[in-house]
C-alpha cells in the first residue's frame, strides 16, 4: 500500500491531463478539418452538378418548344384535311392533299443525364438546398410521366402510318386488278376512304396529346431553371468555386452517364 501511494504521489497527474487534452484537443482539430475539407468538396461537386444541369435545362427547353411546335403544325394539317373531307364540294389539290394527310410526330429528346445522375446513380443530399433539391426530384418525376405519354402516341402514329400508306396505294392504283398505276391520286375517292379518315382523326388525337403533355413540362422546366440560376449566383456572391474545373462534369463520385 505504501509503494502505490508513493507511486501516486511520484506521478505528474496534472502534467498527464494536460497531455490527454492536448491528444484529444489534436483529434477533434484533426475530425473538424476533415469535416471541412469534405463539405468544402461536397458544395464543389454540388456546384458542377447544378452548372451543368442548368445548362441541360436551357437546351431542354429548347427541344421543349421546337417540339410543341412540330406537332402543333401536323395537328393543324391533319385538322385541314379532315375539314376539308368533310365539308369540300370540289377535289383540292393533289400536292395540298398530300401535304395534309401528315402522319409523322416532333421527337423530343430532353436531356437526363445530369440529373439521372444525381437522383438515381448518386446522393441527392448533395444537393443542400430543400426547395431544389425537391424541384429536381420532382422534374425527374415530370419529365418521366410526359415521355410515357409521347411514347404511347408515337406507336399510335406508326401504326396509322401504314394505314395512310395503303391508302395512297389503293387510290394511286386502277380497278383493273392489272396492278396499273392511275396518272394521279384519285382524290375523290381518297377523301371518302374510310379507313384513312379514322387515321386522320387518330393522329389529330395523338398530336393533340402530345401537345398536352409537352406544354405542361413548360412551367416546371422554367421554375426549375429560376431556382438553379438563383442558387449558382448564391453560391458565387459567397464565395463559392469558380475553377475551370467546376463547370465541368463531375469525376468524383458520380460519373454522368450518356443522355439519353
Amino acid at each position: 500500500m505504501m509503494r502505490l501511494s508513493s507511486l501516486g504521489r511520484a506521478v505528474d497527474w496534472k502534467h498527464v491531463l494536460g497531455e490527454l487534452s492536448l491528444i484529444v484537443f489534436g483529434v477533434l482539430i484533426a475530425l473538424a478539418a476533415d469535416s471541412w475539407w469534405d463539405d468544402r468538396n461536397d458544395r464543389r461537386r454540388e456546384r458542377a452538378y447544378l452548372q451543368q444541369l442548368l445548362s441541360d435545362i436551357r437546351e431542354t427547353e429548347k427541344r421543349l418548344e421546337y417540339s410543341i411546335s412540330g406537332d402543333s403544325a401536323i395537328r393543324a394539317q391533319v385538322e385541314r384535311f379532315l375539314d376539308v373531307a368533310d365539308t369540300a364540294t370540289a377535289a383540292p389539290p393533289v400536292d395540298s392533299i398530300y401535304a395534309w394527310t401528315v402522319i409523322d410526330y416532333r421527337s423530343f429528346q430532353p436531356l437526363t443525364g445530369t440529373y439521372d445522375a444525381l437522383i438515381h446513380n448518386g446522393n441527392p443530399e448533395l444537393v443542400s438546398d430543400d426547395t431544389l433539391r425537391l424541384r429536381i426530384i420532382s422534374y425527374a418525376a415530370d419529365v418521366a410521366a410526359a415521355q410515357e405519354v409521347l411514347r404511347h402516341t408515337e406507336t399510335l402514329i406508326w401504326r396509322n402510318l401504314e394505314r395512310r400508306d395503303l391508302a395512297l396505294l389503293r387510290h394511286r392504283l386502277l380497278p383493273s386488278g392489272e396492278r396499273r398505276w392511275r396518272a394521279s391520286l384519285d382524290v375523290d375517292a381518297f377523301l371518302r376512304d374510310a379507313d384513312l379518315l379514322n387515321a386522320a382523326s387518330m393522329q389529330r388525337g395523338a398530336s393533340t396529346d402530345r401537345v398536352v403533355a409537352l406544354r405542361k413540362l413548360r412551367k416546371p422546366t422554367t421554375e426549375l431553371q429560376r431556382l438553379l440560376e438563383a442558387e449558382l449566383g448564391r453560391s458565387q456572391a459567397t464565395g463559392g468555386e469558380t475553377s475551370a474545373r467546376s463547370s465541368a462534369t463531375p469525376t468524383s463520385g458520380y460519373p454522368r452517364p450518356r443522355d439519353r
